[in-house]
């Protein structure tokens, strides 16, 4: 996560993406019991690899620069 923070707001930038990352984690775990109550367990195995391939086809569009290139942009424009 540090790599794609901006420099210059680098902590509360990184400080945002772990707390997402923990609230990620949250909702997975309270998500947990009703599943598993509802599904049998190869069931669920497939819900997690549709759910993981989502996340890894997200993902793909994620340009890890982006933030870099463009506050650099507008930091030469004024």
């Amino acid at each position: 996560m540090m790599r794609i923070t901006w420099t210059e707001v680098g902590g509360s930038q990184f400080n945002g993406y772990m707390a997402m990352m923990n609230l990620s984690a949250i909702i997975g775990y309270q998500l947990t019991a009703p599943l598993t109550a509802r599904f049998d367990y190869s069931t669920l195995f497939y819900i997690a690899a549709l759910l993981e391939t989502v996340v890894i086809f997200g993902a793909m569009f994620i340009d890890p620069e982006e933030t870099r290139r463009e506050m650099a942009e507008r930091l030469t424009e004024q």
